[in-house]
């Protein structure tokens, strides 16, 4: 596990491939990261830490997590949008909207 600034969590996805296929019996490792906030709004800071994250990671999850606790000025279909937006020519980068606690994400 590697802990990175503002809760950027990684984990290593083993996919173990089957057995006897030809070109396929070793072990992909693939890194994601996973990066937890509210995004309201998305700002350059998050930005520059997605950014400075992708030469480190195979995938990167920015999920956009929902707080009872507070009133967002936008809406998560908004923030999910931008997020769309300023990464679609990036295939690393996937913005999800959940809700509950980021580990049960």
């Amino acid at each position: 596990i590697i802990l990175l600034p503002l809760l950027i969590y990684c984990q290593l996805l083993h996919l173990n491939l089957l057995p006897g296929l030809p070109g396929l019996n070793n072990i992909l490792t693939m890194r994601i990261g996973f990066f937890p906030g509210t995004f309201d709004p998305v700002t350059l800071g998050h930005l520059d830490i997605i950014n400075r994250a992708l030469p480190l990671f195979d995938k990167i999850i920015v999920g956009i997590g929902s707080n009872v606790n507070k009133i967002p000025m936008y809406t998560e279909d908004q923030r999910l949008q931008w997020l769309k937006d300023i990464y679609k020519d990036e295939p690393g980068v996937v913005a999800v909207v959940y809700d509950g606690l980021t580990v049960n994400c």
